[in-house]
């Protein structure tokens, strides 16, 4: 077994390819998508799947630390040393670390799970909320097809008018979230 597989192990554990992506170049739209830095393009079709990037226009498919080789033009060992001291690991590739770099590393992985805790819980939070008005949506369109007037005699339907009046509104905070 290779003597920095633990290591690369450690790291692919601790490193959330999301996170690194982030961090080294790439911003994600709503749809998960980003702008892949391998190859010229305008449309973003780089995502992450499965903690691994993927690209579906040059077909670009890595981990975590080939992604970080790849994107510095690094070796295997350089990408380790990278990571392990872009996102404060203190993996002790050289040598041991220090009680500093310890402490330094878990304050590092703290802040990187608060990161993702709160990413997660906004993006749950837009979900729900995107959902939501989606069901509202379609309950006013039902009611807005169903009891319109057959005719220019026919009394307005009360479900009617509720739907006529705030359908305008939900499209348009769906619009906004979009």
């Amino acid at each position: 077994m290779n003597e920095y597989a633990h290591i690369a192990d450690a790291i692919k554990r601790e490193v959330k390819m999301s996170d690194a992506a982030r961090y080294y170049v790439l911003t994600f739209n709503r749809a998960g998508f980003a702008v892949c830095p391998f190859h010229s393009e305008k449309t973003p079709s780089f995502k992450i799947h499965n903690n691994k990037g993927h690209c579906f226009g040059c077909g670009y498919d890595n981990d975590v630390i080939g992604f970080t080789q790849d994107l510095f033009k690094l070796d295997f060992l350089g990408a380790l040393r990278k990571l392990n001291a872009d996102f404060g690991l203190a993996l002790p590739i050289d040598r041991k670390p220090t009680l500093r770099e310890q402490r330094d590393a878990e304050k590092r992985r703290r802040e990187i799970l608060a990161e993702r805790a709160k990413a997660e819980a906004e993006q749950a939070a837009y979900d729900a909320l995107y959902g939501s008005l989606w069901g509202k949506y379609a309950r006013l369109d039902k009611q807005r097809r169903e009891y319109s007037p057959q005719s220019a005699d026919d009394d307005f339907n009360p479900l009617y008018v509720e739907a006529v009046k705030n359908i305008s509104d939900i499209e348009y905070r769906i619009d906004v979230l979009l």
